[in-house]
This record gives C-alpha cells, sequence and structure tokens, in this order.
C-alpha cells in the first residue's frame, strides 16, 4: 500500500492500487518461451498474441495469455527497470524514485510521499523519523496526517527470492526451499520444518486498523496429509530479508505472543491457493509496535506438534513470482 501525505479522501487511498510486479513494459510481441505466471505490460503497436492489447497488463497461464485493463492508480514494480510504474488514465508513468512524481502523475492530484521509495535492491518503501502521532496504536510510522474513511482491501506479496524459504530443525536455512522451489512445512518424519515469509511495503494508514487478515499459499504438490500448523509473526519494527547464510532465519528472531492455529483438515491440489484463518491479531501486535516503519511485515509458518510425515509443500517465490505467498489485510478505520 502507497503513503500519501495528504489522503483526505478515501479516492486519494485508491490512488495507487498495488499489483503484481512485471517483467517488462517495452515489448509488443510476446517472448518466445514464457513461463507460467510471467508478466509484461504490452507496448504499443503490439501485434501477435498481443494485438490490440496495448498498455494492459498481459499474464501467462502455461498455454495462453489474459489481459487486465488498468484503471487509473495501477501501480507495479517493473523488473527490468527497478522502477515503480503507475497508470494515470491513460498512460504508465514512472515515479521517480529520487524526488517528484512526474507531472503526469502530479495532474492526477497524486500527494504520493516518495522520500520512501525503494532502493534498487529493496523493492520497499524506507522509513520516516518521527513516531506515531496521536494516541492511536495502529499508525505507521511517518503517517502523521493521513487518514482513512472506509474499509480497504490491499494485498501484498513475497516479491524477491530472499523474502522466504524454508527452516529445518531450528537449524539449517534454505532460501529456495529444501528441494525443487519447494517449501516444506510440518514434520517431515525427522524433525519440525517452518516457513518465513517477508512482505514489503507494508503501510498501514493512520486511524486505521487490521480487522481481517489471511496468508495465502499455493500448494506444490497433490497432498492428503494433515498437518498441524501456528501463524506467528516476526516482532521486528523493520525486518530485514533473510540472510542465505541463515544467520537471521526464523527462530533467531523475536515472535509475536499472538499466534493462530492452521490445522490442515483437507486434501490439498496441486497449484491450488489456501489459506489461513484470520490472523490480524497477529497483524495488529507487529504494527503496533512503537518504531513499526511500514517497510515489511515478516510471518513464520510453523510447525505445531504435527504427526511424523505430516507436512504440506508450498511453492517458493522461485518457482515462479506468480507462485509467491500472499497476505490479504482487510484495514478499516480505527472508530472508538
Amino acid at each position: 500500500m502507497a503513503k500519501y501525505k495528504s489522503a483526505t479522501s478515501s479516492a486519494k487511498l485508491k490512488m495507487l492500487d498495488w499489483q503484481d510486479s512485471v517483467l517488462d513494459k517495452d515489448l509488443n510481441i510476446p517472448p518466445g518461451s514464457p513461463a507460467e505466471g510471467d508478466r509484461y505490460i504490452v507496448a504499443a503497436s503490439a501485434t501477435e498474441a498481443w494485438a490490440s492489447q496495448e498498455g494492459k497488463i498481459a499474464e501467462y497461464n502455461g498455454s495462453t495469455w489474459k489481459f487486465t485493463t488498468p484503471n487509473e492508480g495501477f501501480s507495479c514494480w517493473i523488473e527490468d527497470e527497478n522502477k515503480i510504474y503507475a497508470f494515470n488514465g491513460s498512460a504508465w508513468i514512472a515515479i521517480d524514485p529520487t524526488g517528484a512524481a512526474s507531472a503526469a502523475i502530479a495532474s492526477h492530484e497524486s500527494s504520493y510521499d516518495h522520500t520512501n521509495l525503494p532502493a534498487n535492491d529493496e523493492k520497499d518503501a524506507l522509513t520516516g523519523t518521527d513516531a506515531p502521532s496521536g494516541t492511536n496504536p495502529y499508525a505507521t510510522k511517518g503517517y502523521s496526517d493521513q487518514k482513512l474513511e472506509r474499509a480497504i482491501v490491499t494485498k501484498l506479496k513475497v516479491l524477491r527470492g530472499s523474502d522466504d524459504g524454508e527452516e529445518d530443525y531450528d537449524t539449517s536455512w534454505y532460501p529456495n526451499g529444501f528441494g525443487s522451489n519447494q517449501i516444506s512445512v510440518g514434520n517431515d518424519n525427522t524433525g519440525s520444518c517452518d516457513v518465513g515469509l517477508r512482505f514489503l511495503r507494508a503501510f498501514i494508514p493512520n486511524n486505521a486498523k487490521i480487522t481481517n487478515a489471511v496468508l495465502r499459499v499455493r500448494a506444490a504438490v497433490n497432498s492428503t496429509k494433515r498437518p498441524t500448523l501456528k501463524v506467528r509473526g516476526i516482532l521486528q519494527a523493520g525486518p530485514n530479508t533473510f540472510a542465505g547464510d541463515g544467520s537471521d532465519r526464523p527462530s533467531t528472531r523475536t515472535k509475536t505472543t499472538a499466534a493462530v492455529d492452521w490445522d490442515i483438515a483437507e486434501d490439498w491440489v496441486l497449484n491450488t491457493w489456501y489459506q489461513t484463518p484470520n490472523i490480524a491479531s497477529v497483524i495488529n501486535e507487529l504494527i503496533q509496535q512503537a518504531e513499526f516503519t511500514g517497510k515489511a511485515l515478516a510471518l513464520t509458518i510453523e510447525d505445531d506438534g504435527s504427526p511424523a510425515n505430516q507436512y504440506e509443500n508450498i511453492w517458493d517465490f522461485n518457482s515462479g513470482a506468480a507462485n509467491a505467498a500472499e497476505l490479504i489485510l482487510t484495514i478499516e478505520p480505527n472508530v472508538p
């Protein structure tokens, strides 16, 4: 979710409507060998399967291309440029990470605070230095004048390979999952397997709270297993990504007191999305930290006493960005 200097109406909050990242915005013909989940913004003078789809988001589903017409305010990360682009109603315009927005975005009354836009290797928005304003415990640091007028729903995704992985037996960290870009969670017949996940750009407006939150993961295999799991937050105001050497793996970090059980009670089907119960209590504990920055939220899915050989396999980010875990938040005004 984007941060605004002056969000005086819900329309301002909708100005930046975050979409999943795209690989490129300068192609006008489909790439030769796309992978399932690959996404592009179609360039001008498009031909072949992209003919007449200029400006739309094209996503490959494994056999055909599906197209999404952007609404004003659609925004996404362009991976080959390491930039954020926003759709201003007629064109995709770069948001300058070093200063003001382009004139085209400004002409649509955006008052986006560009002091917090991403560095090339960090697809997030960094922090201000002031403390949360007022008495609202749910305010993200630096949101002294942002207000929320109605409930909104936002989706965060794991955006890069170092932001997810598997920890086995509280000792070993596998940044791409144990094998085949699959993360196991539960008990693998040797011991516990846990998941670490980090979601960037977790800005929460002032006067807001989380009323519903679900974590969604995509099954990497068909499964009839029944692990018992628990979701916790990593209790850090601005959690860093996971080091490849495992030196800051999830078991080394402080967790939230709040925790939510997730006991799997159904068979899982390959490439189907599955979601946790409501984990709003976990998210609210994270964002109530006095120095919470909005840079990121980090979560764990932990084995919670699963019987031997009861575990699920989910896709790691490196299996394809479209498979990466998602966090869906419902944010509402914090009215006493």
